[in-house]
Formats: structure tokens, sequence, C-alpha cells
């Protein structure tokens, strides 16, 4: 273990069973099964993570990296909650991963914008300028299944997104409650992008309305912007420098990564209350642990098919451009704040590097093949916005599928039917931003605290709020079918 790295504390997780010489095995070494793994290992748990290709090779290194809770999320107000909580985990998540592996993740968070393209769009923009980041304390949030579709438990006494229910998860350890800037351990300063900011209810800062005059340097390279809606609660980080990265920081932690190794099946026995999984059954043998995880991305519906039950998990195709900004785009890239626009967005690297991205294809199935008409498309939509940049080079294509739900909404929780089985699946859009939530959810979830409470790495304790835990259970698709749109 490297030096000045803390000694993992002793496992809570609890025994169910299990025999073999893990206390949680986990398929798939997309982000979310990395990070999952490295919470686990914080916990002082011995775990094993199973990938039948590479580390990352899924929708994980395709992604741009973007961290855009509250504009992503606009439609569903238990997503953009989710969301805010996971971006506040993302600084201390990303120093550890970077303290132990001594690697970057490329993290940044100086916010994202949102660029108005014309004068009803900035009107639209200002308005949304005027919303909280979280609902006040007295007024629950309605849960929603995509944008205005009742969800589970919507209306129901302690369901909605309280304010009360926000500070709580804030005074337990799942977000910061100092909203102050935070520094990565790559040494890059967190700051707002010299934009004012106040603080909403639950300690979010809440988005700004920039007028065109008021536009920072690295926002008023884009001719066409009639303002910004800046968000400063986003940000970035660099998925492929993020797998590495996590992948490093295991080996380091004791865990076992076992690229190249399929899930064929699984072996289960009775137990009070359900089944039980007694062990993965893969190319490389069979490997028992007490509990197991399915983080298999578009393949978790093979998996959860593999052991008896189902998931609604289908691909969305989803293709990204890299190439080299010219000398014209230089003061955006300085900024590092990622902007959406007409149909695109563009994501600076801190290398220098520029990605545009991304198409939504669920008609593609399981092609990942590159095609001219979509980079085509992005390529237009990008110089529309900014025109300097028909003088980028060229660097890249890169197609990924995304982890679709029929709600848009993360599946996080126990198993249908299994007393030591949980499933991390269908982030859709959203699977870097929501990775260290998610691992937060799945290690309380294996200390055996079916109520959502955990203690933490070094003191402390987490609580899953009641209603994420029922919104994102597997057992809510019961009825739905079995696609995406």
């Amino acid at each position: 273990m490297p030096s000045g790295t803390a000694s993992p504390t002793p496992s809570p997780i609890t025994d169910h069973g299990g025999s073999g010489p893990y206390d949680v095995a986990i398929a798939g070494a997309g982000v979310v099964g990395l990070a999952a793994a490295f919470e686990l290992a914080r916990h002082g748990a011995r775990v094993v993570v199973v990938e039948a290709d590479r580390p990352g090779s899924g929708a994980s290194t395709v992604a741009a990296g973007m961290l855009a809770p509250g504009h992503e999320a606009h439609a569903d107000p238990l997503l953009r909650e989710l969301g805010l909580h996971s971006h506040r985990l993302w600084p201390s998540f990303a120093e550890a991963v970077e303290r132990v592996s001594g690697l970057t993740t490329g993290y940044v968070g100086r916010g994202i914008a949102v660029l108005a393209t014309d004068p009803g769009e900035a009107d639209e923009l200002a308005a949304r300028a005027s919303e909280r980041a979280v609902p006040p304390p007295d007024r629950p949030a309605p849960s929603s299944q995509g944008a205005g579709t009742p969800g589970p438990g919507a209306g129901a006494p302690g369901t909605g997104a309280s304010g009360p229910a926000i500070r709580r998860a804030e005074q337990t350890g799942l977000a910061p409650a100092d909203p102050a800037p935070h520094r990565a351990g790559s040494g890059v300063e967190l700051s707002d992008a010299g934009c004012g900011v106040e603080l909403s209810d639950g300690g979010f800062r809440d988005p700004v309305w920039l007028a065109r005059e008021d536009l920072p340097a690295h926002l008023a390279v884009f001719p066409g912007a009639c303002g910004a809606l800046f968000f400063p609660e986003g940000g970035h980080v660099d998925p492929v420098a993020t797998v590495r990265a996590l992948a490093a920081a295991l080996a380091a932690s004791g865990v076992t990564l076992l690229p190249g190794t399929r899930v064929h099946g699984w072996r289960d026995e009775p137990a009070p209350g359900g089944r039980r999984l007694v062990a993965a059954l893969t190319t490389a043998g069979e490997i028992r642990a007490s509990w197991f995880v399915l983080a298999g991305g578009v393949y978790n519906a093979t998996l959860a098919a593999q052991a008896g039950f189902s998931l609604p998990v289908v691909p969305v195709k989803g293709q990204i451009l890299a190439v080299e900004p010219p000398a014209p785009v230089a003061a955006f890239v300085r900024g590092q704040v990622p902007v959406f626009g007409g149909s695109v967005y563009l994501v600076p690297r801190r290398d220098g590097r520029l990605l545009i991205g991304a198409t939504e294809e669920p008609e593609a199935g399981y092609d990942t093949g590159i095609t001219l008409g979509a980079v085509g498309r992005l390529a237009t939509a990008a110089q529309r916005l900014l025109p300097e940049l028909a003088g980028a080079r060229w660097l890249k294509a890169r197609a990924g599928l995304r982890p679709g739900t029929p709600d848009k909404r993360p599946i996080i929780g126990r198993a249908p039917g299994f007393v030591n089985a949980l499933v991390a699946a269908g982030h859709y859009r959203n699977g870097i931003l929501l990775a260290p939530l998610t691992a937060r959810i799945v290690a309380v979830l294996c200390a055996g605290k079916a109520s959502g409470r955990s203690a933490l790495p070094g003191g402390g304790e987490a609580v899953i709020p009641a209603h994420w835990l029922e919104a994102l259970r597997p057992e809510r698709f019961a009825q739905a079918p079995p696609t995406a749109s």
C-alpha cells in the first residue's frame, strides 16, 4: 500500500453463508463497478472484480465525463437530487483515488454552462435561474419516472425529496455541508469560474444567469451566445484517466481484478427470505463470496437472466468526437467549463483536447460502429456553435453503449428474490456523475443495512434516504416493458 494511505477499517460486510475468500464479488469493471470496489475496499472488505473484457471497455471510457446534475436531470427532481449529492462526493472521491493510485482522474469542478443561442432560449434559461437547486424544506419535490410522470411513492409522506432529508444526508457524509471550493489530488483549484453564486436551502449553489455582457472570457468566445445559464454545481472528469486510476487504486488496496473473465452462470441455494447466491461461474472458474454485485453496464440484463430474474436494461448507442482545437479557442479550453449549446456539448480536457458529443441512437442496438452521418452532425453542430472549430485538427471518434432503462433512472438495490445480491445498473447518461454515490449505496447495502445506514471509513455514518432506495429498487419494473425511449 502506498505511503500515506490509511489502512482500511475492519470489514463490516456481514457473512451470508459464502465460504469463499471474498466478501464481495462484482461483475463488471466499468466506472460504477470499479468505484463500488474501491469504496468497499475502504470499508475493509475483500473484493474481487470480474470483467469480460478490460476495465472501462464499455460506456465508461467513451463518455465525455460531464458532471452536470442541474442541467441533465432538469426534468426529474429525484435524479437531480441524486446527481447533486453525488457531485458533492466527487472532490473527496477523486482525491482518495488519486492519493492511493498516484494517478490523476482529471477531475475539475468549475461548473458547467448552458448557452442561449437565440432570444427565446435566453428567456427560458434566465427563467430557470430562479429555480432552487433543490426544493425548500416546506415543499417536497414530486418523484418522477421521466418527464412529467409520477414515480414510486409520489405524494406519499416521507417519499419526496424534502429539504430536511437533504440536510440529513449532508450531516451524515453523503454530501459535504461546506460549499467552499475544493482541491483535488491533482492540484487543480476548483473555483466558481468567477461567477457569483448563492446557497440554496439544501446547501447547494443555485444556477446563475449571465447576460451576454457578463460572460467571462472562456464563454465570450462563442459569438452567437446571447447569454448562459451557469451551474456552479458541476464539472467534468476524464473517464479514461479515472478508470486507469481506479484500477491502480484497487491493485494498491488489495482488490483482485480479473479482466478477460466472463460470468456465464451462477450457483445458488435456498435461504431464509429468498435465495442465496453461492458462486459466480466464470471462465476462470467458480468464484465464491458473501455478496455479489451486478454492475455489468448494458450486459446487466444478461447477468440477471442467468440468475433467473429480469432487468429492463437496454443499449443506447452514443458517438463522440475528439479534436485538437485551434488557437482562437484557447480561452475556452483554459476556462475548463464544459458547455451545452444547440444540439451538442463541448468538454475541454486539461491536456488541451476538446470533446464534442454526443448522439443518442437507441435504434442501433449493440452496434458500436462509427458512422459518417453521426460524425457529420456533431461536427456541423459544433462549428455552428463555435465557427473557429472549422480549423480544429481531427483526433478520433468513439462509440459506446449507454445502459438505458424505461424511466432513465438507475437501478440500485437488492436483486429480486436474493438475500445477498445487489444490482447497480442502468445509469444511462449519468454513470460517471453517479459513480461515487452508487458506490456509497452499494457499500452500505453490502454491510447488511437494508435500512440504508452504515459506518463510514474513518468514522461517521452514512444514511441513504429511504425514498432513494424506494425509487431506485429493481422491483419497480415488475410490470414495465423492457424498452428504453
